[in-house]
């Protein structure tokens, strides 16, 4: 009994202890207030993830090795040909002590020409200087790079490899025309086809319906709703005009009526706003 008058005791509870605070009306509702700091804890630590994975994603980018055509793996960079290209040659050969052509001349004996002058040390001493002492060769020249137009390359490729299509020659010869008894008995064929599929389908739809009922459309579902929330409010109306202090038994009878009235109706309003076909039984 105390349930089915929750409704008018709770209106006398809100009037005799009124509350200010919409967290304290959803209390009194029998509504769980929202929890705003637990929603809070749950946001940051949801972006405090967010910002991990980014992290986490950045540093294993990172970690990958650039990328890297194969035919162009141990090539190294043209600073470091230029440098490689311009290293002067060796000059100068150093000679340790008591080594060499020079000290093994001063001990060898003079040998006189005919026109007696003496060649041993000066032709010695000569081969030993042109040992010793080489000219700098010219520097060679580093290669100019060429600018090659990969793009344009990779398209006059493609168009040499890809093998030229067939293209089939049109027949110019004119055909006949279809008879028109021939098009007349396509066309009834189609219209007949189409007539046996309609009747299909509406045969599977009539076999969903239940016995004694029938099938409401789209158009009267909207009215009978429009008229069902107007009942509605009609009876919520005649709910809030009933006196609390009231205690007959028959005001008593028709708020309990008046309170079932509009259970039903809420219920039938549900079931009319439902997806899918609505049925209802023939009278």
């Amino acid at each position: 009994m105390s349930n089915r008058y929750h409704h008018s005791s709770s209106i006398i509870g809100n009037m005799i202890a009124p509350c200010d605070s919409i967290r304290e009306k959803q209390k009194r509702a029998g509504i769980e207030p929202k929890n705003f700091m637990r929603e809070n804890a749950q946001q940051i630590k949801c972006k405090e993830n967010e910002i991990a994975q980014k992290q986490l994603e950045q540093e294993q980018k990172a970690a990958v090795p650039a990328f890297r055509l194969k035919e162009f793996e141990n090539a190294q960079p043209k600073i470091q040909q230029t440098l490689d290209q311009n290293k002067p040659d060796q000059t100068h050969q150093f000679l340790r002590k008591n080594e060499g052509q020079v000290h093994s001349n001063i001990m060898a004996p003079r040998v006189k020409n005919a026109s007696g002058s003496s060649e041993g040390g000066n032709s010695d001493r000569q081969s030993s200087a042109r040992q010793v002492i080489t000219k700098k060769g010219p520097i060679p020249e580093a290669p100019k790079p060429k600018n090659v137009n990969f793009i344009k390359q990779n398209k006059e490729n493609s168009k040499i490899s890809k093998p030229s299509e067939q293209v089939e020659e049109i027949s110019k010869q004119k055909l006949g025309q279809i008879p028109d008894y021939l098009r007349q008995r396509k066309m009834e064929e189609m219209s007949k086809k189409d007539q046996d599929e309609w009747e299909k389908q509406e045969r599977a739809r009539l076999s969903k319906i239940p016995r004694g009922c029938r099938e409401v459309g789209d158009d009267e579902r909207v009215q009978l709703l429009a008229e069902l929330k107007e009942a509605l409010n009609v009876e919520q109306k005649r709910l809030h005009s009933f006196k609390f202090t009231n205690d007959t038994q028959s005001g008593m009878k028709a708020r309990e009526d008046c309170a079932d009235k509009i259970e039903q109706l809420e219920k039938t309003i549900r079931d009319f706003q439902r997806q899918g076909p609505l049925y209802l039984a023939i009278d």
